[in-house]
């Protein structure tokens, strides 16, 4: 038995089998009698002729066809956005983040991981992103918008992580779900409002801004867009103690 030969020549007689007359007919009819009995499969496994598609409609097949789970009909493609790369040595909402990426891969769904923070070495080294990536996880590096831009019509579902990420983001996300519609998930991660009427309390008619450790508490940067979602979260919290 030889399973390759690589001296072999192989020699096809064109329309051997048949006359070349009616070879066109016979084919054409061939085509009709396939597609009908194998109907279900090609509908649900054969991945379209990449070749007569756009560029762009080229990548997304591509994609799919790289990734087992990206044709499976029972499982989701997540485009998954977190604040930084998950590494549970950075603290407990990251080690959750990671848990929450273990658990959602382990059930067979495809995950891209995109990130609003530049990723550092500092932060996520190469056992870090070896972690991430043994979870069966591709993890994005780049601009998260450009990447949303060009591939959010490959996702079903699009995860957002923490409060402060959505509020950052959630303009962003209505304007692509124009273009392609998709399932939102927000992970609010803490009860927020919670903290935030707790800190009204004890601050009373106070300005935040005056409060020490308060731009910490709210996990943001000390700038004036942050400042003003601080803010806006007070007034919030404010409004909820007042109905």
């Amino acid at each position: 038995e030889i399973w390759f030969q690589p001296g072999a020549v192989a020699l096809h007689s064109e329309h051997g089998s048949f006359s070349q007359s009616n070879a066109r007919k016979m084919m054409k009819d061939a085509s009709i009698v396939f597609r009908k009995k194998w109907e279900s499969l090609l509908q649900a496994h054969h991945v379209p002729n990449p070749h007569a598609l756009s560029k762009h409609e080229q990548e997304l097949e591509y994609m799919r066809a790289a990734d087992l789970r990206a044709r499976d009909p029972t499982k989701a493609n997540i485009l998954w956005l977190e604040q930084a790369a998950p590494n549970p040595e950075n603290g407990s909402g990251f080690g959750r983040a990671f848990d929450n990426l273990s658990v959602v891969s382990d059930l067979g769904h495809r995950i891209t991981l995109v990130l609003r923070e530049k990723l550092t070495p500092d932060w996520c080294d190469n056992l870090c992103r070896s972690r991430i990536a043994d979870l069966g996880v591709e993890m994005v590096t780049g601009d998260w918008k450009e990447y949303v831009d060009k591939y959010i019509d490959f996702y079903d579902i699009v995860y957002v992580s923490r409060p402060a990420i959505f509020q950052m983001t959630h303009k962003e996300w209505r304007n692509v779900y124009k273009r392609h519609s998709f399932a939102l998930i927000y992970d609010c991660e803490a009860l927020w409002y919670k903290r935030d009427q707790t800190l009204v309390s004890l601050l009373q008619n106070e300005d935040i801004s005056n409060y020490p450790g308060g731009i910490e508490y709210f996990g943001l940067d000390n700038s004036e867009m942050d400042m003003e979602l601080v803010n806006l979260e007070i007034k919030h919290a404010v409004n909820l103690e007042m109905k």
